[in-house]
């Protein structure tokens, strides 16, 4: 499983008012179903990799490295989801494909970065596999989806606060 995570840190003078609190719970939900929806629709479309034969006439034309993951089964894109998360005012997204980790190109618990945090996945690691050709190169799908919805969910919060 891959789970984004933004955290904004308050730092204000005085309490927030349930209006505002319930203003700012509002953009944090609609940006993680927002989040959801341009990770999976990054997987859609034309891909640029190789063309498998699935046999009796039909194809799969792959991803090719660096683009989002190509659907096949859409077995990676119905893992994901976006939930409330048991602190108040945050929202998870994630993929519960076991694969989905060694898809965005994290090979390990360290190689997340600031925008993943990989204290979300402990416990359902999957480290990536090898084959003939050696560790395959990322298809990122949610890091994307999370840096396009950043700009708008910054801006988007300062209006929440402002009212």
């Amino acid at each position: 499983m891959i789970t984004g995570r933004m955290e904004i840190v308050f730092n204000l003078v005085g309490p927030l008012t349930e209006a505002t609190l319930a203003r700012i719970d509002a953009v944090v939900s609609k940006t993680a179903r927002i989040i959801l929806d341009r990770a999976n629709a990054s997987m859609e479309g034309a891909k640029h990799g190789h063309i498998y034969s699935l046999g009796k006439g039909r194809y799969h034309q792959a991803s090719a490295p660096g683009e989002p993951p190509a659907i096949d089964m859409g077995n990676l894109r119905g893992s994901g989801w976006a939930a409330a998360a048991a602190e108040p005012h945050q929202w998870l997204v994630g993929y519960n494909a076991k694969y989905a980790p060694i898809l965005e190109g994290i090979e390990s618990e360290m190689d997340a970065g600031g925008i993943l945090d990989m204290a979300e996945i402990m416990g359902v690691w999957a480290a990536p596999r090898k084959g003939r050709k050696g560790r395959m190169a990322p298809r990122p799908f949610l890091r994307p989806a999370l840096a396009a919805a950043r700009d708008d969910f910054e801006s988007d919060l300062r209006r929440a606060m402002r009212l």
